[in-house]
């Protein structure tokens, strides 16, 4: 019981340790927002100068209408008007990712099984070929890196299958 009752004060200190410490973070913030004006000034040249050099004759409608109204000070309008398909975007991109990743998930043991056969049955060109296209599908997997260095190392490349075991 003592126990829980020590637990509880030690909650309690911290808590209002916390909450003075979160006031003072706040009034900080408030005395700070007067210098904000200018810091936003100088964010809005780094702005510009980071766009002025995109040319947005190709870019999607939507992508130059929010340029024009930057460009015209509506800067709140430029967000509002690109958040508004933003939630649609991010989910046909979400989609095209589990496609990606469904079509690997069937695609790259098949792969793995026909290098580990052609390794097996030292058609090294083949399973080097195969490799290769392995990585470029999915350049992290490891076992696929480590297939690329040892058929590199049978070729006598051994300057080059250094870089595929580390």
């Amino acid at each position: 019981m003592k126990e829980k009752k020590r637990e509880l004060d030690k909650l309690k200190n911290d808590t209002s340790r916390l909450g003075a410490e979160l006031r003072e973070k706040i009034n900080n913030e408030i005395a700070q927002s007067a210098g904000n004006d200018s810091a936003r000034d100088i964010h809005l040249m780094q702005f510009a100068q980071k766009y002025s050099l995109v040319n947005f004759d190709d870019a999607p409608k939507s992508l130059q209408t929010a340029f024009l109204l930057t460009q015209q000070g509506y800067i709140d309008s430029a967000r509002k008007f690109l958040s508004i398909g933003y939630v649609s975007e991010a989910a046909k991109i979400n989609a095209a990712q589990s496609a990606v990743n469904i079509a690997k998930s069937e695609y790259m043991p098949k792969l793995k099984f026909l290098i580990d056969l052609d390794f097996s049955n030292f058609a090294t060109d083949s399973a080097g070929a195969k490799t290769k296209i392995l990585l470029s599908v999915d350049s992290t997997d490891a076992e696929g890196l480590l297939d690329y260095a040892t058929f590199l190392n049978r070729k006598n490349y051994y300057d080059s299958s250094i870089i595929y075991y580390f």
